[in-house]
């Protein structure tokens, strides 16, 4: 199958453990995309406020702002890399996932993280 040419962007949501990224993995090796897990990102996050102890309900804007300013995503042979460092299963404990939403929901995070995503 030959690549199309463009800018594509799919996008798959569901509750979690719906198996959204098992079909978007598959989904993008099928059609030879790249394949972004944007939730690993905000989880990325969720797990630096765990790291530095912080809690997203009593982090002021500006405290957020500086935080968010210092953090990076890379995509690297099929990885994704925060801050230089490969997360995969730090991401995905019970301690990161009780946080996850309370992150999410910060305005500045999501700016952030969709700004990364383009």
């Amino acid at each position: 199958m030959s690549q199309p040419t463009g800018n594509f962007r799919i996008a798959i949501d569901g509750p979690a453990g719906s198996g959204k990224s098992s079909v978007s993995k598959l989904l993008a090796q099928r059609l030879g995309f790249d394949h972004l897990d944007t939730g690993a990102m905000y989880r990325a996050i969720a797990l630096l406020f765990l790291e530095r102890r912080l809690n997203p309900d009593e982090l002021e804007d500006d405290e957020l702002e500086k935080l968010l300013e210092k953090i990076e995503f890379e995509f690297r042979n099929g990885r994704l890399l925060f801050n230089g460092r490969e997360i995969g299963e730090e991401i995905r404990t019970p301690e990161v996932g009780a946080i996850v939403s309370k992150v999410a929901r910060l305005r500045k995070v999501r700016e952030k993280l969709v700004d990364e995503q383009r």
